[in-house]
């Protein structure tokens, strides 16, 4: 299923969306997904306590990407910028996908990131000194018609959603 032929209103259909405990090892963790013959086994176990009328879809979640895109000015005591500009880009990751990292939360379904969130975290980094310029974008698909640039919330858009870490966030020096 993708999500196209996927409807939330559609009577007498079921989505069930299956998160994984541990990641693959091959998987990229911001985006953790559930192996095919696994969704495939869950979907023939639920099947047998649906009713007769109701059609089942077991899938992955649908991830919708948030990618940061600012300028920065780091502390004067920074030296090595290229080093904190991926220490920055490591940090936006752990906290737009909780998931990853030694601090692991659940994924969260119908999470919602404000722009002044985003600031507030990029602020509070002990290595800069302020940002500017911040935009947010959300990467829906492949195309450049399934983004929204400069928003001011990143909202997901169906109940099966999960906001997370855009692998490439643009960050610049002021």
């Amino acid at each position: 299923t993708n999500a196209l032929d996927y409807s939330e209103s559609a009577p007498g259909h079921v989505a069930l969306v299956c998160v994984p405990q541990k990641p693959v090892s091959t998987q990229v963790l911001l985006k953790p997904f559930t192996p095919v013959d696994v969704l495939e086994e869950v979907k023939k176990q639920a099947q047998n306590h649906m009713p007769a009328w109701a059609t089942l879809h077991v899938r992955n979640p649908l991830f919708e990407e948030v990618q940061v895109d600012c300028r920065v000015k780091f502390r004067p005591e920074i030296k090595d910028t290229a080093f904190y500009l991926d220490v920055l880009h490591q940090d936006l990751q752990a906290f737009l996908s909780p998931w990853v990292g030694t601090n692991a939360q659940a994924l969260k379904f119908g999470w919602r990131v404000h722009k002044s969130s985003i600031i507030n975290f990029i602020d509070e980094r002990p290595y800069i000194d302020f940002v500017r310029d911040v935009k947010i974008n959300l990467i829906y698909g492949q195309g450049t018609n399934e983004r929204m640039f400069n928003v001011d919330e990143a909202v997901p858009r169906f109940a099966i959603s999960v906001l997370s870490s855009s692998a490439n966030h643009v960050l610049n020096l002021v």
